[in-house]
């Protein structure tokens, strides 16, 4: 199950990461929120999986 979760993970920071736009605030076309990258980052922490982690903090920085 542990390794189920961290491929859904991956997942959704890969479309994050070739995707920008899904982290648009809403009603806006240009102003994205960063906020939603550290839910993940959090819970790859908690899985045990540090390089994913700070990829999602690392792309969470670059937002910023």
């Amino acid at each position: 199950m542990t390794e189920l979760a961290r491929v859904v993970l991956i997942r959704r920071l890969d479309g994050i990461f070739m995707d920008r736009s899904l982290l648009l605030r809403p009603g806006s076309s240009t102003d994205l929120d960063p906020a939603p990258l550290l839910r993940p980052a959090e819970e790859f922490e908690r899985l045990g999986d540090l390089a994913q982690a700070e990829r999602a903090r690392g792309l969470h920085a670059s937002l910023r």
